[in-house]
């Protein structure tokens, strides 16, 4: 599915999705577990290719891709409102809210397309 994103959400996404990679990555070098290893390296490689789609300036996202991006943009926006709630620099605070609107935005177009899917 074709997702049309502005260039800020386009721009958001990316570095957002790097952030969660290089955070999953380090997940999976300390995990134990074999079997939850797995599971983590799995979503690591399906975000690394939504992550390769996004440097091509588009994105076009399978039925699985989607619905991993769309879990862990969730994750990355809980993860923001904590940081929002707790930053008292008021400069700061502006640019992250503005980086969470931008996320907000793709999180619905994607979670609308997966909808329709």
């Amino acid at each position: 599915m074709q997702i049309p994103l502005t260039d800020d959400e386009l721009h958001v996404l990316a570095e957002t999705l790097a952030r969660h990679n290089r955070e999953l990555e380090h997940e999976i070098a300390q995990t134990d577990d074999r079997n939850f290893r797995h599971m983590l390296q799995a979503t690591l490689d399906v975000l690394s290719a939504v992550h390769r789609h996004l440097a091509s300036g588009e994105l076009q996202l399978s039925s699985e891709e989607a619905r991993t991006l769309a879990e862990a943009l969730e994750r990355s926006e809980r993860a923001l409102s904590v940081e929002i709630a707790h930053t008292e620099n008021r400069n700061f605070k502006h640019m992250l809210h503005h980086e969470l609107d931008e996320l907000v935005g793709a999180h619905c177009k994607i979670a609308g397309r997966i909808g329709r899917a």
